[in-house]
């Protein structure tokens, strides 16, 4: 029997950044709904670990060969790259919504 080695997420200075910023504005900015962009990255995350090449690819300036999952309920757009080879997904980035005003 063969076990499969599991998905590792791993985050980028930046990722980690954009993520509580975008968790903290929603917070403040949705207080009805507050927990409502955790639980939809969670599931984001849970999804990617599955299927961590079914976000569809994402060519940027500044995210060359990654992909992006998008947040449908709250609008977010998570960026990543996923190696195969060493079964990582590393967040690049977590763009905000159009309300959120973005960082330059």
């Amino acid at each position: 029997m063969t076990t499969k080695k599991l998905v590792r997420v791993d985050y980028s200075r930046r990722g980690f950044r954009d993520l509580i910023a975008c968790s903290r504005w929603w917070r403040e900015h949705h207080p009805s709904t507050s927990k409502q962009f955790d639980e939809e990255y969670e599931a984001a995350i849970a999804f990617l670990k599955l299927n961590p090449e079914g976000a569809p690819a994402t060519q940027t300036p500044r995210y060359k060969h990654a992909r992006s999952k998008v947040l449908i309920e709250t609008g977010h757009v998570v960026v990543y790259r996923y190696t195969n080879s060493t079964r990582v997904i590393l967040i690049l980035g977590v763009l905000a919504s159009n309300a959120m005003p973005q960082r330059p």
